[in-house]
């Protein structure tokens, strides 16, 4: 990943963590404030994104439900949006000029699987075999 796409990775998160700050109303109707919990799943994804080397969002903003949409404009007009509905499920619409939008559930496992799995790839520094998976695909230090 380049200089430049890490430093746009971050504004992306600045803009993120700037969500929670919107007051009750702030559509100027009554949208809810963005919850935290949506603030945090949001930069979860990114950083799984950026795992994947894939390009920081053109944009980020909230829906008046709370969700956030990071917002991707590709050549010819093709928009691609991801709608964060909780830290590990999210709705990618891709929309054509001249087509149907098409649509998808994303899903990932958490942080935690994450991270004990780069670790164990050798891709993160840490000691795999310190590593216990859980059932539901966490990874915590092993006893």
């Amino acid at each position: 990943m380049t200089d430049e796409q890490l430093r746009r990775w971050e504004q992306v998160k600045e803009q993120i963590i700037a969500l929670e700050q919107l007051e009750p109303g702030w559509d100027g109707a009554d949208a809810p404030s963005v919850p935290l919990r949506m603030v945090r799943a949001t930069i979860s994804w990114t950083e799984h994104l950026k795992l994947q080397d894939v390009d920081p969002p053109h944009d980020v903003y909230p829906l008046s439900d709370g969700n956030v949409i990071l917002e991707w404009q590709l050549p010819n007009d093709v928009i691609r949006r991801i709608e964060i509905k909780e830290d590990c499920v999210a709705q990618e619409m891709v929309t054509y000029p001249s087509s149907a939008a098409k649509f998808k559930i994303l899903t990932w496992h958490s942080s935690s699987y994450i991270m004990g799995y780069l670790v164990k790839a050798g891709r993160l520094p840490g000691n795999a075999e310190c590593l216990e998976e859980s059932e539901d695909g966490h990874f915590s230090l092993a006893a």
